[in-house]
């Protein structure tokens, strides 16, 4: 089947195009010597499979033909069920392409989530050529506390467990010592004012 589907474009590479290739193009895919079976774009579903045919969206005379989508066969009803299930995953995880939390909280029909592709911005029912994606998103990251700064004119500073030296800008350099209970914190020795120009500060 694959020889006699590639046979036109050996023929157009071997002899040039001589007008062979638009010729093979031209013909339908039931058009090619010993194929009995009625396989043809336009069929649905159900017709495709019911002909023996394979079907991607569209009716091929076998699923060998294509490799890169999901192709159905067999059974017409069961495997159309499969595919009209899988459009309406497609459909629900391609309109959730906002952020991996959109993405990841859409139910596919399986009950398995969508899958998010956070190198393309994509939200997908399947992995494939693009990867795996993620049905987990990362947690985001966590917003730190503003560090404790001292008090105003404060030089030395005990912050309810530690010892701290304070900065000119009020940030702090403190001990590391674990405490079961905290005290209250005060300042242990102030800085020596500042004199600009005629003012104390």
């Amino acid at each position: 089947m694959v020889l006699r589907m590639m046979m036109p474009l050996l023929i157009a590479s071997a002899h040039g195009l001589n007008g062979l290739w638009q010729q093979a193009e031209a013909q339908s895919v039931e058009a090619y010597p010993g194929d009995s079976k009625d396989c043809h774009d336009g069929l649905s579903c159900r017709a495709c499979l019911t002909a023996g045919c394979g079907y991607f969206g569209s009716c091929l005379p076998s699923c060998d033909m294509i490799a890169d989508v999901a192709c159905y066969e067999g059974d017409a009803e069961k495997r159309c069920a499969d595919y009209e299930a899988s459009q309406r995953d497609s459909k629900l995880c391609g309109a959730a392409s906002a952020s991996c939390q959109d993405c990841t909280s859409k139910t596919k029909a399986s009950g398995a989530s969508c899958r998010w592709f956070a190198n393309i911005g994509a939200c997908m029912a399947e992995g494939g050529m693009v990867g795996p994606g993620e049905t987990v998103c990362p947690q985001p990251e966590k917003v730190h506390a503003a560090a404790p700064k001292c008090p105003a004119n404060c030089k030395y500073y005990f912050d309810g467990c530690n010892n701290c030296r304070c900065a000119p800008d009020g940030t702090m350099g403190c001990t590391r010592m674990m405490c079961h209970t905290k005290k209250e914190p005060y300042c242990k020795e102030e800085a020596a004012p500042t004199i600009v120009g005629t003012d104390i500060v």
